[in-house]
């Protein structure tokens, strides 16, 4: 990221591709909320499509970490893998609660640590810790199968 920055060039696809992930969505918050309830930051952030992604809506779900992430109210990602959140303009990582509407974000996707994706791991932290009932598919390699077939 650092190198991308002294650079300009785009932190994402930098991001992406030192660490075998890849750029999932780009656009700006339209809306967030957050709340504290039982310890945990609990909340939703709506992101409207930007550029190739026009027209398309992505919304993370989070639970202290960024959680679920849906395309178009679809399940796109879930944990074990990561979803991480990048403000464009300021070129820095965004942490929970720390939205602003309008903030030009990228959704950058990175693969689970394997520790996350064995049974025991995905029993603890798992797509139905989020709420998902829905087995476990790494979004990272559905997202190369994609591109391999294509």
């Amino acid at each position: 990221m650092r190198r991308a920055v002294e650079t300009q060039s785009d932190i994402a696809s930098a991001i992406a591709e030192c660490a075998s992930g890849y750029v999932a969505f780009r656009g700006s918050v339209k809306e967030f909320h957050f709340e504290t309830k039982d310890g945990f930051t609990l909340g939703v952030i709506h992101i409207q499509g930007q550029g190739e992604y026009q027209g398309a809506t992505y919304s993370i779900e989070v639970k202290n970490e960024n959680m679920v992430a849906r395309l178009n109210g679809v399940v796109d990602v879930t944990i074990p893998d990561l979803i991480c959140i990048l403000d464009l303009d300021q070129n820095i990582p965004v942490t929970n609660p720390h939205h602003r509407v309008g903030a030009n974000l990228a959704v950058v996707i990175l693969p689970a640590p394997k520790e996350f994706t064995s049974e025991k791991g995905l029993a603890a932290f798992g797509p139905a810790y989020a709420g998902v009932e829905q087995d476990y598919q790494s979004a990272v390699a559905k997202h190369f199968t994609k591109l391999k077939s294509a």
